[in-house]
């Protein structure tokens, strides 16, 4: 095994690949970041690949299939690098690397492009046949229930060795942040979104920090689909089957909140709750692709309201909504401009995208339940 890993570094002009080619362009940093999160309490180099967010399919159809590998062997090498660093650092042999891979907001028109499964093929092959002992553990984190079929298009593609080494979780956070920092020996390494204590202007730890997490100058934009944007309405994708709950908060009676929104492409289901959990905007599907939607409500009750964006009768597409809200309290100047307030806090419980950019809702899906592999979990 040996002599013929040499021979495919030899053949594929692995040694010196950063000398020859410099490092990996800047353009690919933003798209697939890799955050270093410390180590775990053997020394084991702790990385996170967000996964969910790369857009290897676009990515893949801008360079090809050869140069894609050429990044991933530039990233082995990087990996390889780290570990034979921290070895050097703390005096210890044969350190490995945990994954954390996050497939938050994941797309099933990623694993449906074949150049992609081609990719999971021929990249599996290459890490067991030279980089065997590399990986000590991959922690699948925020899988979507769609992910079981992606998942069964390419597990015969991967060695067993590495699917026992494979965790899967769903999308009960606290349950992977608990088996997150069971690993961590350093939290403060770890942004807040993954359950650390490294704090920055964002929880994700992309700024604000001494020191990035991730490689490469990464936007808070990529991570996150809450963004306001230069008109100062804010933009958030609805994943399939999921719903937007934005909690909305009064302090006196008579109180007026006011909406505007519209979609892409496709309609979205709307709906107000009051504080004591009656509905009162009933839900509709409207076609808010076609039209902006406006409304305002008076509110009687002081306390919280959740103006709600449904996409649960979609079982393929994600919607991307483009929202302001305003809350007028009684007294305020009620001609105030909309777009000169601030935005109301919002909460989204999950952003997991599985659009497949057919016309038509794929209800066979439904029914799909996440694969187990490793170690047992609750993947719901």
């Amino acid at each position: 095994m040996l002599l013929a890993s040499l021979a495919w570094r030899r053949e594929n002009r692995i040694d010196g690949i950063f000398d020859r080619e410099g490092e990996v362009p800047e353009k690919y940093k933003i798209t697939n970041p890799t955050g270093y999160f410390g180590d775990d309490k053997d020394g084991n180099s702790i990385v996170c690949l967000p996964l969910g967010r790369y857009k290897n399919r676009d990515t893949m159809a801008e360079i090809g299939l050869p140069a894609f590998l050429r990044l991933y062997f530039a990233w082995m090498e990087i990996v390889t690098k780290l570990l034979k660093e921290r070895e050097a650092e703390t005096g210890k042999k044969g350190l490995q690397v945990i994954q954390l891979v996050d497939m938050e907001c994941y797309s099933i028109r990623e694993i449906m492009y074949q150049p992609v499964r081609e990719f999971v093929k021929v990249s599996q092959a290459i890490v067991s046949a030279n980089y065997p002992e590399s990986l000590k553990v991959m922690l699948i984190i925020n899988a979507p229930s769609v992910f079981a079929l992606a998942f069964k298009l390419v597990r015969h593609l991967m060695p067993k060795e590495t699917l026992a080494k494979i965790d899967i979780y769903g999308q009960d956070e606290e349950e992977w942040k608990r088996v997150l920092r069971s690993k961590c020996a350093h939290l403060n390494k770890v942004p807040v979104r993954w359950g650390g204590t490294l704090k920055s202007t964002d929880i994700f730890g992309t700024a604000g920090t001494e020191a990035s997490v991730w490689s490469g100058i990464v936007p808070l934009s990529f991570f996150t689909d809450d963004v306001i944007d230069s008109h100062g309405f804010k933009k958030v994708k609805v994943g399939a089957r999921d719903k937007y709950k934005m909690d909305v908060f009064t302090t006196s009676s008579r109180s007026e909140i006011r909406w505007r929104f519209n979609t892409e492409d496709h309609d979205i289901g709307f709906q107000v709750v009051c504080p004591r959990g009656s509905t009162l905007v009933p839900w509709r599907r409207l076609d808010s692709h076609n039209s902006m939607q406006e409304g305002t409500i008076t509110c009687e009750t002081v306390g919280k309201y959740q103006l709600v964006f449904d996409n649960s009768f979609s079982y393929t597409k994600a919607k991307m909504v483009k929202y302001y809200v305003q809350v007028v309290e009684d007294g305020d100047d009620e001609n105030e401009d909309l777009h000169n307030v601030d935005l109301i806090d919002t909460e989204y419980h999950q952003c997991l995208s599985v659009e497949t950019g057919e016309d038509e809702d794929i209800d066979d899906l439904q029914d799909v339940e996440l694969i187990h592999t490793g170690s047992e979990h609750n993947c719901g």
